[in-house]
């Protein structure tokens, strides 16, 4: 939250926080402790994302999805068995693999803009706005379904 107020001083708290809420509500087991130890032994080109790489180790996964991935060194990751990967590959990985529920997802998710409502061209759009182009224009042909 520290970060996003930083980087978006615009940002109303009082949503920001219930967007927290809301992730802390519907994340699931996705929570990660007893990672703090690692924090110091990671050496990152920002330090500051530490915590990121730490949190990955202690939970095992394989990718942090990010568009930083300069902050992200494969030197330092395949240490870990960890990869960088920007969100755009990581959703167009998804579609390829499982395009029904990707699709289930994708259509939720635009069904529950309400302010305002998007058209699936508009969503598209977005995506494509918002650093999403290869997963906009994957998602082209499914038009008819989101």
């Amino acid at each position: 939250m520290r970060n996003v107020l930083k980087n978006r001083p615009n940002v109303d708290i009082t949503r920001l926080e219930r967007t927290r809420l809301l992730m802390d509500y519907w994340g699931g087991d996705w929570h990660v402790s007893r990672y703090h130890d690692l924090i110091p032994t990671i050496v990152l080109p920002d330090p500051e994302d530490r915590h990121v790489v730490a949190a990955a180790i202690a939970s095992r996964v394989e990718s942090i999805v990010t568009v930083n991935l300069g902050d992200f060194p494969a030197a330092v990751l395949d240490e870990y068995g960890i990869k960088a990967v920007h969100p755009d590959d990581f959703l167009t990985d998804l579609l390829a693999l499982s395009p029904g529920p990707f699709l289930s997802a994708v259509c939720a998710h635009r069904s529950a803009l309400k302010n305002p409502c998007k058209t699936p061209t508009e969503y598209l759009d977005g995506l494509s706005r918002v650093g999403l182009s290869r997963t906009a224009a994957a998602l082209t042909p499914y038009i008819e379904s989101i």
